[in-house]
């Protein structure tokens, strides 16, 4: 070798280490966003089946007699799931529970009536769930996030159709009717 080759080879060394450098903390970048993104999709699609669960109960519970039970028997089912007691805030029992904001236990939850479109009856019959959860991050607050927030919404309508019962009958002895 000559002492060129030997003055090159010199200034080369330890750029390896360089490089190993730069890829270790670049997987260990990588594998803190994967762990805790998994960990949130996971999250969210838990909150997703308990909402869609709670708004469909809450939803069978529409009548005449107000939005007050519906909005309780949404919060009973979100309530064992999500780890905490009814009643609760505002929410005191079955004919005390407004639509609003509910903050419980790390979950932040929003119960919201509405009419369902072209429907015919004087009371809301649509009942809207929105799940919010924060939680700490594992790795992620390495990196400078240190709370994962998921969120998930429901939408349920009372079930059945929604008719209007006739006052009167159509009866032809003989011949055709016409009906507009």
């Amino acid at each position: 070798m000559s002492a060129l080759d030997v003055a090159k080879h010199d200034r080369q060394r330890g750029q390896a280490i360089v490089i190993v450098a730069a890829m270790l903390v670049a997987f260990v970048v990588l594998g803190t966003m994967v762990f805790d993104v998994g960990l949130a999709m996971s999250d969210r699609r838990n909150i997703q089946a308990h909402a869609d669960a709670a708004a469909l109960a809450g939803a069978r519970s529409y009548g005449p007699q107000g939005t007050s039970k519906a909005h309780w028997i949404a919060m009973q089912y979100l309530a064992p799931a999500l780890g905490f007691g009814v009643p609760t805030g505002a929410c005191g029992s079955v004919a005390s529970c407004p639509a609003g904001t509910y903050g419980v236990s790390g979950y932040q939850i929003t119960l919201r009536d509405s009419y369902r479109p072209n429907g015919i009856l004087n009371y809301p019959s649509v009942l809207d769930v929105v799940i919010s959860h924060q939680q700490p991050s594992i790795f992620a607050s390495m990196v400078g996030y240190a709370q994962l927030t998921t969120a998930a919404s429901a939408r349920a309508r009372k079930p059945g159709p929604e008719i209007t019962g006739s006052v009167y009958a159509v009866a032809a002895v003989s011949g055709d009717a016409l009906l507009t």
